[in-house]
Parts: structure tokens; sequence; C-alpha cells
């Protein structure tokens, strides 16, 4: 009995537990990442420092301005982006800061872009579409045996459905440069990976691609 070793000492040591965001995310990925819903107790607090002008929005939250935008934003060639952005605004989904912050010129490319054209052909577009679901341990972590499990969860920026199978597409704001590219397509390859396993489980449709968008470039890559 001393000599005993437990076989699946990995699954003890292996988080329950994985979202997107682990993987290379945002801040939707954490979001959905909360155990439970909370009993609401009130409690005051001090208004962020971006809504008393202390500071300039952060790169972070410009790019969570940028993502909320893209969740509302009809993908047609004209579509009118200055007035899309000043209804968020009015609906308050965005501060005026955020508003603000939101590059138009960027949104207006992408409307132009092979990527939005394809999208438009589109038979089903989802947006922010957010998952749970059981997952093989053994795919995000060595050493766990089949049968052992974790759960997966995250939100999709963009998928679409063409002709039996599904386009997934995540948008980035990142400072990226040519030089850069590279480097940052490799750091969010497992992110896109998790997203296109889980969707296949779900839709039960194969990923024929996965596409990163860069808003600062205009640029699609297909990894």
């Amino acid at each position: 009995a001393l000599e005993f070793v437990y076989p699946h000492a990995a699954a003890c040591l292996a988080p329950t537990k994985l979202t997107a965001t682990q993987l290379k995310g945002r801040e939707k990925d954490r979001e959905i990442a909360q155990e439970t819903i909370q009993p609401y107790v009130h409690r005051d607090f001090a208004a962020p420092r971006f809504l008393s002008g202390q500071r300039p929005l952060s790169a972070a939250e410009r790019g969570t301005a940028t993502h909320l935008v893209m969740q509302y934003l009809p993908l047609e060639r004209d579509t009118d982006v200055d007035a899309v952005v000043k209804s968020l605004r009015a609906r308050r989904l965005l501060s005026e800061e955020q508003a603000d912050a939101v590059n138009r010129k960027e949104l207006r490319r992408f409307l132009t872009s092979p990527l939005a054209e394809e999208l438009r052909r589109a038979e089903q577009v989802e947006r922010e579409y957010r998952f749970s679901l059981l997952m093989p341990g053994r795919d995000y972590f060595d050493g766990l045996e089949d049968g052992e499990e974790i759960m997966l969860q995250g939100v999709v920026d963009l998928f679409a459905v063409q002709d039996g199978a599904v386009t997934v597409v995540d948008f980035k704001t990142d400072y990226v440069t040519e030089d850069t590219l590279e480097e940052r397509v490799a750091a969010y390859r497992p992110q896109l990976a998790a997203y296109s396993a889980a969707l296949e489980k779900i839709l039960e449709l194969p990923v024929r691609r996965r596409v990163l968008y860069f808003f600062r470039l205009g640029e699609a890559v297909e990894i």
C-alpha cells in the first residue's frame, strides 16, 4: 500500500475549467468565466478614472469599445459607421470616451475588405457567441487520460456558416506591425484552435477557416 501510485495524478493538478482567455483572449472570456451569479449587494464604487477625465482609455479599453461596436455593426459595405457609434452612445452601450476612442476609419476599411464581403454572402452569421462545454482534458494538458474532461468556456467574436462549413473570425485591436504580425498570430493560434474545436462539437459542422482580423493593419490572416 505504501508503494501505491495514484494513476490519475495529472488530473489532480489540472484545473476543472479552462477559458479561452487563458489561451490568449479578452475581456468577454474573463466575464463568462465567473463561477455563478452572486446575490446582488449594493456598493458605492468610485467612478472609473477615464470617466472623470483623469486619463485617456488604455489600449485594452479601446479594444473593448471596438469589439462592442463590432457586435452591432451591420456588415453592409455602405454602413454609416458614425451613425452606428452615435446610436450606441445614445443607448448608453458606449460611454462618450469609448465612442470617441473608436477608430471609425479602421471599421470602414473592414467593411470594404474581402473578409467582410465573404461574410455578407454567408448563410448564417453569429456574433459574441458564448459557449460552455466539456472537452477532452488531454487536448489541453499533458498526462491526462481518456475520459478525463475539463469545462471549456469562451466567447467567439464571430462565426459564419456557408455551404455546410464554418468560418471562425477573431477581431484584434493590438498594436501590430508587419514585423511583429507573425509573432502575434502565433500567440493567438491556441485560442482559435479552442474556438474551432468547441464550434465543431456544438454545431456538428466542420470548421473550414480560422481567421484573425487585425484592425491596425486592415489585414485578415488565415491560420
